[in-house]
């Protein structure tokens, strides 16, 4: 974990430090997670603001989501009331709308459930597919 550390306190990620390896072998054996899930936490922490181009507060994000889905929701309904191409383009926004936001909060939902903690909501570099969620609190 020195080495996981040492990179992303560079500013770099965690490839070939035995970050996940690690990781991995302390969730085989819980009595190890007391100890170490703290540190494990906090390098991931680390690790994924280094990587992440947008990160904003839990509440804030989760907010946004909950009022996108219910914007996707106008459009479908908005979609209905409409002729021909607008129409499709309309229920095809709200669509897309609710494919992305309900798909996060349907994990925090069901995280949080399992008694998952989640830090923020983030939106990773720019590529192709767009990358982006709500993070995990590692340490639970």
């Amino acid at each position: 974990m020195i080495a996981a550390e040492a990179s992303v306190a560079a500013g770099k990620g965690l490839a070939g430090t035995g970050f996940w390896p690690a990781v991995a072998l302390v969730k085989r054996q819980p009595e190890l997670v007391d100890r170490y899930a703290e540190r494990i936490a906090a390098i991931d922490t680390s690790a994924h603001a280094n990587w992440a181009m947008l990160i904003v507060p839990l509440w804030l994000g989760t907010i946004s989501m909950v009022i996108v889905t219910v914007a996707g929701l106008a459009l479908i309904g908005w979609a209905y009331s409409l002729d021909g191409f607008p129409a499709i383009v309309v229920f095809f926004l709200g669509t897309g709308a609710l494919l992305v936001t309900t798909h996060g909060l349907a994990h925090l939902v069901v995280g949080r459930m399992n008694g998952i903690r989640f830090t923020s909501w983030f939106l990773g570099p720019l590529s192709f597919p767009l990358t982006g969620g709500v993070k995990i609190d590692y340490s639970t």
